[in-house]
């Protein structure tokens, strides 16, 4: 059972993380985060220069792995990436692990399947459209 409230807990951040993602890509003048425009870890107009050394591409990156493996302490954009896509993951591994799906009874595996599918997404796309189109905005 706390696998299954872990990998909850995980899709409700993996929700949050996408949320943010989209907010800051797609609203972020009418977003929480617009009171800190010009913020060089917020604003996205700016922020994706962190990257690179003096803010400027032609520089190169501005520390070892800040373009690839560490961008995601770069900027906020990244940040909420790396939550969202490690959050997903880590719900991969830890879902098989809670039993759910032995939960369901003995209806065929397939049906197990889809019902927890199911479920799964509606954590995720509740949690992102309660951030995003709500929490998220000014």
């Amino acid at each position: 059972m706390t696998a299954l409230i872990i990998s909850i807990l995980l899709l409700i951040l993996a929700g949050i993380g996408k949320a943010i993602m989209d907010t800051l890509q797609f609203h972020f003048p009418v977003s929480i985060f617009s009171k800190y425009w010009k913020n060089k870890w917020l604003d996205p107009s700016i922020s994706w220069r962190n990257k690179y050394k003096n803010n400027d591409p032609l520089q190169g990156e501005a520390f070892p792995g800040s373009t690839t493996i560490f961008v995601f302490v770069t900027d906020c954009w990244h940040f909420a990436q790396f939550v969202f896509l490690r959050s997903i993951l880590a719900v991969v591994v830890v879902f098989p692990l809670s039993g759910a799906l032995s939960l369901l009874g003995s209806i065929p595996l397939c049906l197990k399947l889809i019902i927890a599918y199911v479920g799964l997404s509606a954590i995720f796309g509740l949690t992102f459209t309660l951030f995003y189109s709500k929490l998220l905005k000014k």
